[in-house]
């Protein structure tokens, strides 16, 4: 385990630091945050749900402050938002996949270096270990303007901020051609009622520079009472928002633990 974990910890970018949140093992810090690295030895059949993270949260006696991350096997994980919110602390999944899982297995993994220079940093090829599985950091700014057509109001998502981890350091010109350069695309289920995802609509990243990175829902959508949006970035990280219609009507930026 101490091999495994001193990996995953080096996999998410984050430092090896031994420590305790009340009865919680803490193992690592990711900038200022405490890491936690699940050992599924001990429940190598108990899946991660909302549950076991009020469980972790019991053991920190609510300790751990506002935002706690935990490294886990991907298939272990049963719940798909960004976090769980538990009393004050934000609790974030960081998943292994399985494919890094099997060759840590079959003791096929060497340590990781870092990136060496920005150009590696931002080509896709040289990322494997360090992008493909960090959410983007995403905050968007959700509207509702009446039209000509009092039936059919116009909707709009507009990305504030949107930025892919390890690029967060390298300098990029402030105009809006790169304005969000690891931004793909996004997906909108316009009446999302729990469950299965259901696509309404889609923008990549070079149609909604056009607009200034705003996407206008078509008024043949049928909104409704929550709207599921996710966020790729150009690894193929995910960031999912269930917003309210509520939020449109107000015009509300909205983003991580919002």
């Amino acid at each position: 385990f101490d091999s495994y974990k001193r990996f995953v910890l080096q996999l998410f970018q984050a430092s090896e630091s031994a420590g305790r949140y009340g009865q919680l093992d803490i193992h690592g810090m990711l900038g200022p945050y405490p890491v936690h690295v699940y050992d599924f030895r001990k429940h190598n059949n108990l899946h991660i749900g909302e549950e076991t993270i009020h469980d972790l949260h019991a053991l920190t006696r609510g300790g751990a402050g506002d935002r706690l991350y935990i490294i886990a096997p991907y298939s272990l994980v049963d719940f798909y938002q960004n976090y769980e919110r538990v009393g004050d602390t934000a609790y974030y999944m960081l998943k292994v996949p399985h494919s890094i899982l099997e060759r840590i297995r079959k003791g096929e993994y060497k340590p990781l270096r870092q990136p060496s220079s920005a150009n590696d940093i931002n080509d896709p090829a040289r990322a494997v270990g360090f992008d493909f599985i960090r959410m983007p950091e995403v905050r968007a700014r959700y509207q509702i303007k009446p039209t000509s057509q009092p039936m059919y109001p116009e909707y709009s998502i507009k990305l504030e901020e949107f930025s892919s981890p390890a690029i967060e350091r390298s300098a990029t010109p402030a105009n809006d051609e790169l304005k969000f350069p690891t931004f793909a695309m996004l997906l909108v289920d316009p009446d999302y009622r729990g469950g299965v995802f259901r696509l309404g609509y889609h923008a990549d990243a070079d149609e909604m520079k056009k607009h200034h990175y705003t996407a206008y829902l078509p008024d043949s959508l049928s909104i409704g009472e929550v709207v599921k949006v996710v966020y790729i970035d150009i690894y193929g990280n995910e960031y999912t928002a269930e917003v309210p219609r509520t939020a449109f009507s107000n015009g509300e930026t909205r983003g991580e633990e919002d």
